[in-house]
């Protein structure tokens, strides 16, 4: 318990003590986590009760984990947008008029956006490997003319190891994540032709042709540790440890795009950054409890965390959107189902497994502003996973 205890203070005063001018800079950079409707689904809270695949990206102490977790594939996709709106407009045929009312409610609402990703990797007794591509985008504005967003595309990889200590109750774990990025500034224009063109099965890129782009690689560091007494859990994970810079140079998306599909590559002109932007660094504290009952035909856990410290410590953010409840029962082994609260929002969803193949889904609202209640975007999620 004082080694935990030391740690965390540690890693407080280290990352307090954290030069403003790196976490509140303009040249902020968003984290590249991948979207999970199993994390969603409970609220967001995955500190404690991280595994499997999910822990590359939550909290590498959990590779220490006895249960290996094979992933062949996993396949997911979003929406950021109201699910009984979206809904309700579903029939839209092809209507652009139709589209245009739809995503102009939800653009000056709580925003609107989608996404799709695709992944892979091996967790279990100290080690994990992973790759994982995401393809995210998001809009939010006033009025349909000031709104703005991006479109955002990562390639990472992750190596992690983690090992056990203090007769196995204190786990402690860290990993090493390249990145490749690919960010594109949206507007309305542009994103009503993208998702147009997704509907009337045009092209959807031609729509970004001449927008500025940027490309760039970065190199983030996490750590993480548990304290596992029992049931019982308590973690802290720090994620992108004193902040992960990424490279860019700029082009067109044309450009870009003509270079992927020749080379295979980025293009190797392009002007450089006056400053290379900074994904800030994040620590996440938990506690989690999994209930014994025999037999083991009804598996219930109870979870909280609360991420983003730095910004709330700082007085950045209220201390709301730092908030995650969650919950999951398991039932018969092949059946989940999930709740929490997200930054004050309800969250639910559930999973299904049968071997080898795994289903997820979730319904979530999240909150972009400062405080509770300035911009909370709502959405759906669904995973179809392989995995051993």
């Amino acid at each position: 318990m004082r080694g935990t205890l030391a740690v965390t203070a540690l890693l407080l005063t280290l990352l307090t003590w954290a030069p403003p001018d790196r976490l509140g800079a303009q040249s902020w950079e968003p984290a590249a986590v991948p979207v999970s409707p199993e994390v969603l689904a409970q609220g967001g809270s995955f500190t404690a009760n991280a595994e499997g695949f999910q822990a590359l990206f939550h909290n590498p102490a959990a590779l220490a984990s006895e249960r290996k977790s094979l992933t062949f594939l996993t396949a997911s996709s979003w929406v950021y947008a109201n699910p009984a709106r979206l809904f309700a407009s579903l029939p839209m045929g092809g209507d652009a008029q139709a589209l245009a009312d739809f995503m102009e409610e939800e653009i000056t609402t709580g925003g609107f956006g989608m996404g799709s990703g695709v992944g892979l990797g091996y967790v279990g007794r100290g080690l994990g490997l992973g790759a994982v591509l995401n393809v995210d985008s998001y809009l939010w504005g006033p009025t349909t003319l000031g709104a703005t967003g991006r479109l955002t595309a990562d390639l990472q990889f992750v190596a992690g190891f983690a090992l056990k200590t203090l007769g196995e109750r204190l786990w402690l774990g860290a990993d090493v994540r390249p990145l490749i990025r690919l960010a594109v500034p949206v507007d309305y224009d542009s994103m009503f032709g993208f998702f147009d063109a997704l509907q009337s099965g045009g092209d959807p890129l031609a729509a970004l042709e001449s927008a500025p782009a940027l490309y760039g690689y970065g190199f983030g560091v996490d750590l993480g540790a548990l304290l596992v007494l029992g049931g019982l859990r308590i973690g802290l994970s720090v994620r992108d440890f004193l902040g992960t810079s990424i490279i860019y140079r700029q082009s067109t998306f044309g450009d870009v795009l003509e270079s992927l599909q020749k080379t295979g590559g980025f293009p190797s002109g392009g002007s450089a950054l006056a400053e290379d932007p900074i994904v800030p660094m994040e620590l996440s504290v938990g506690l989690s409890y999994r209930f014994d009952f025999a037999p083991r035909t009804f598996d219930p856990i109870l979870h909280l965390a609360f991420s983003d410290l730095v910004t709330v410590l700082r007085g950045e953010r209220s201390p709301w959107t730092a908030l995650h409840l969650g919950t999951e029962i398991r039932l018969l082994r092949f059946l989940a189902l999930r709740a929490g609260l997200n930054q004050g929002y309800l969250t639910f969803g559930g999973g299904l497994r049968v071997p080898m193949l795994e289903l997820n889904a979730a319904f979530f609202t999240r909150e972009m502003g400062r405080r509770l209640g300035d911009q909370p975007s709502s959405g759906m999620a669904l995973e179809a996973a392989f995995r051993l």
